[in-house]
């Protein structure tokens, strides 16, 4: 299985991460050996799903993000953990593999 490296950024909690990854809060703590909080600059490993990753540009949103891969905006949303569908620039989004 692949790994990724996730650094904790101010108000992340391990539930929080968990669902950005699409993984169960259980396995990313035990996975890291997490015996309490998170907390800001920590690296954690985080298995990769089967899908790509895609960096937001700049005058991306979540709506043209989403048309450019063929899914809905909710679903992107729903994947990324993104509150009101909103995307920064820089801000890495998962789009699922059977949706390319």
């Amino acid at each position: 299985m692949k790994y990724s490296v996730y650094t904790v950024k101010e108000g992340d909690t391990a539930a929080s991460i968990a669902r950005k990854f699409d993984v169960l809060e259980s396995t990313l703590v035990a996975d890291n050996n997490i015996t309490g909080e998170v907390f800001c600059g920590m690296k954690l490993a985080v298995k990769k799903r089967d899908g790509i990753y895609y960096t937001v540009k700049p005058f991306d949103t979540a709506s043209s993000v989403a048309r450019a891969f063929g899914i809905t905006e909710a679903r992107l949303a729903e994947l990324n953990g993104l509150e009101n569908n909103a995307v920064f620039l820089g801000q890495t989004l998962y789009i699922e593999k059977d949706k390319m």
